[in-house]
């Protein structure tokens, strides 16, 4: 992790997420991503960073509000900002800063849902809000193409989990049968179900241990109703003072990468102020580095056999 994006005012993170991150317009000035963009800008300010090592490439650190910028990985600004809205979509549910709390099956169902609905929004539902953006986006045939293909509205959040879950399971859907492509997108969906498997492994038996005072839970929202809470998100209300709420997530944002990276007690910033300070100290942090390196590994290997060259 390198670069890192640091603003001490929000109005300056405001516009850099507007202008730098949401490079497409029609991300922008949709009523559901921007209800999404604000929730996360309010209830999360995320920090971005560039690449420093091959392998943080597939690390997962949206998980706790680092996102990484590919830079010009995508072939265009859509499909960036489609990128970009699959991790916006990740930080909106729980994600367990003390997994083993939980039992392991739990923390298996918890990730696995929030993957799958993450996976759903920009490979299915984002062409339901923005049809017109579908030929700027993969050239190859996506769930979205069978559904359409098979006469399908835009179905709900649950029903399209469920059918996703179905399917990686095992399951055959006659009508989406039809479609020429059906048995790529199908195989698509079910790779990764062993991927999957894996990370939980791999993050639940070595996550850093995060003292409970550290371990607040912001607001989450619940996975199968995010897109109705979003579509009618008011910004601007939640907050008394929005530019203390700011420092408050990016205080909270540096710490828990300073402790999963276990630097030292006395490098733990107590402040906002303390902030940048902090950051410079991370520059070449990598979190779990033997877990990036093997997931990342696999990740690449597995993308290779019979998948589109670009993913979300």
């Amino acid at each position: 992790m390198t670069n890192f994006k640091f603003f001490k005012k929000l109005d300056d993170y405001r516009t850099f997420i507007y202008e730098e991150v949401f490079t497409s317009p029609e991300f922008r000035n949709n009523i559901f991503y921007r209800g999404l963009i604000e929730f996360i800008i309010e209830h999360r300010a995320p920090l971005f960073y560039s690449l420093n090592k091959e392998e943080e490439f597939s690390h997962f650190t949206q998980y706790f509000n680092f996102v990484l910028d590919r830079g010009d990985y995508y072939k265009n600004d859509f499909i960036r900002s489609m990128y970009f809205a699959h991790d916006f979509v990740h930080m909106l549910f729980y994600n367990p800063l003390r997994p083993r709390d939980l039992t392991f099956e739990k923390f298996t169902e918890i990730l696995n849902v929030n993957e799958w609905v993450a996976s759903n929004e920009t490979e299915t539902f984002t062409y339901f809000r923005i049809p017109d953006m579908r030929e700027h986006s993969w050239d190859y045939t996506i769930m979205y193409d069978l559904l359409l293909h098979a006469g399908y509205s835009q179905p709900q959040v649950e029903d399209l989990l469920q059918l996703r879950k179905k399917i990686i399971n095992g399951a055959e859907y006659p009508e989406l049968s039809e479609h020429p492509d059906a048995e790529m997108v199908f195989s698509f969906l079910r790779k990764y179900k062993e991927n999957n498997a894996m990370w939980c492994k791999l993050w639940y038996e070595n996550f850093p241990e995060i003292p409970a005072a550290y371990a607040d839970e912001r607001m989450c929202l619940p996975v199968l109703e995010y897109d109705k809470i979003l579509k009618h998100y008011i910004p601007g209300v939640h907050f008394e003072n929005q530019q203390s709420a700011y420092e408050k997530n990016i205080l909270q944002n540096i710490q828990n990468l300073a402790l999963l990276t276990q630097l030292p007690e006395s490098d733990i910033p107590k402040t906002f102020a303390d902030c940048e300070k902090t950051l410079k100290k991370l520059d070449g942090a990598i979190i779990m580095p033997e877990v990036a390196e093997h997931f990342h590994f696999t990740y690449i290997k597995n993308k290779k056999v019979g998948t589109p060259k670009e993913e979300s």
